[in-house]
């Protein structure tokens, strides 16, 4: 005889409800409800029971040929619960065409709860919802609301960083159910808003798929997917479903190497366009009118769409501030004036003679320490680092 319902879900008896809907969302993705009905049924039931403890038995499972405990609700077949795309070009796609069906409707100022008294009302955008709270229920909704307005609007590297999102967990610790449903659906609703105010502005996300699936691993909609369906816009529940469906993140750190490699194919560039039209004498030799032409083409590149280089632009790397917002006219110059300061030694060792430049390759070495030294701490590059900018891989 099997352990139900914990053979259904796979996992030990616990009473961890964590590790129980960690299981359920995992067999979430192999039994769909418009694909496997009849599969979908069974895991949730057992699902149910093992919230409460395993304690519903089912005469089912000992493979007697009876119907699998009865749901409370009808399963709506229409729609997947998560969708799938071919690949990450496809889905960002998806998510920028269901940002820009709805900028128009989107306030110009950012989304922000107001504190104390406020009054809670529906994710959903529906009036009969009301929630009947505790004043200790409602401060306590009121403070993870808050406080989760505070995380969207941190740093880049922050809101990235492990255990950012913790703090969700306190959902757990609201008493009313009809409360919690509450807050987990405006935090649904508020991933939206926000996203929607972001790319209004200036066509970034202030929470990436990466974000918001490290939000979900707290707060796990994929266990309430069916309440967020039916109390959720179909566009808010759309775009937050396929930010989780996002099978990487389209917006990461460009690498140390990555971007030193297109550093050098732009270098190069130049070099052969020199040559190619008879320019490589220009200021007395290749080397010092090539030097001497990137650090022109990239003080131009900077103040362009390009804001770096050319390569690096259509390679996808992006510059932001460290909220990814677009950087300002004076963190472009700090960048570019720290990136060539460090440049000078590999200028100097391509125009002076081997000799000559023992000096330039020693400061070299010494560069690329500070480098690795600084990644190391700050994952992120000197130049980046002084400027306090954030180059992205979109």
């Amino acid at each position: 005889m099997m352990n139900y319902p914990w053979d259904v879900l796979g996992i030990e008896p616990t009473d961890d409800k964590k590790t129980i809907k960690r299981a359920y969302a995992t067999l979430l993705r192999q039994h769909r409800p418009d694909e496997d009905p009849e599969g979908f049924e069974r895991i949730n039931a057992a699902y149910q029971a093992a919230l409460v403890g395993g304690a519903q038995q089912s005469d089912w499972m000992s493979g007697i040929n009876a119907d699998p405990p009865k749901l409370d609700f009808e399963v709506e077949q229409q729609k997947p619960s998560k969708p799938q795309h071919e690949d990450v070009t496809e889905q960002q796609s998806v998510l920028d065409s269901n940002l820009e069906d709805i900028e128009q409707q989107t306030p110009t100022e950012p989304p922000h709860d107001e504190g104390e008294g406020q009054e809670l009302a529906s994710a959903s955008g529906h009036d009969d919802m009301e929630v009947q709270l505790s004043k200790e229920d409602r401060e306590l909704a009121e403070g993870i609301m808050n406080q989760f307005h505070q995380s969207v609007f941190d740093t880049y590297a922050n809101k990235n960083s492990e255990g950012h999102w913790d703090f969700l967990s306190a959902v757990e610790d609201i008493a009313d159910m009809g409360c919690r449903d509450w807050v987990l659906l405006a935090l649904f609703q508020k991933v939206y808003e926000y996203n929607a105010f972001q790319h209004q502005q200036n066509g970034t996300l202030l929470l990436t798929p990466g974000m918001v699936k490290s939000i979900n691993d707290v707060v796990d909609w994929y266990g309430q997917w069916q309440m967020l369906e039916a109390n959720i816009q179909d566009p808010v529940f759309e775009h937050v479903m396929h930010m989780l469906d996002v099978t990487e993140s389209t917006e990461q750190n460009a690498s140390v190497l990555g971007r030193a490699l297109l550093i050098f194919l732009e270098f190069i560039l130049v070099v052969v366009f020199l040559r190619l039209f008879d320019l490589d004498q220009m200021l007395g030799s290749l080397e010092v009118t090539s030097c001497v032409t990137f650090v022109v083409l990239n003080v131009i590149n900077t103040f362009t769409i390009c804001q770096m280089g050319v390569v690096q632009f259509f390679a996808g790397l992006r510059l932001f501030d460290v909220y990814m917002n677009p950087a300002s006219a004076k963190q472009k110059v700090i960048k570019l004036v720290t990136f060539h300061a460090l440049m000078l030694p590999f200028y100097g060792a391509l125009i002076f003679e081997l000799g000559e430049a023992v000096w330039a390759w020693l400061a070299i070495l010494v560069v690329w320490l500070a480098y690795a030294m600084v990644w190391g701490w700050k994952k992120c590059l000197i130049q980046d680092w002084v400027s306090g900018t954030l180059v992205l891989k979109q």
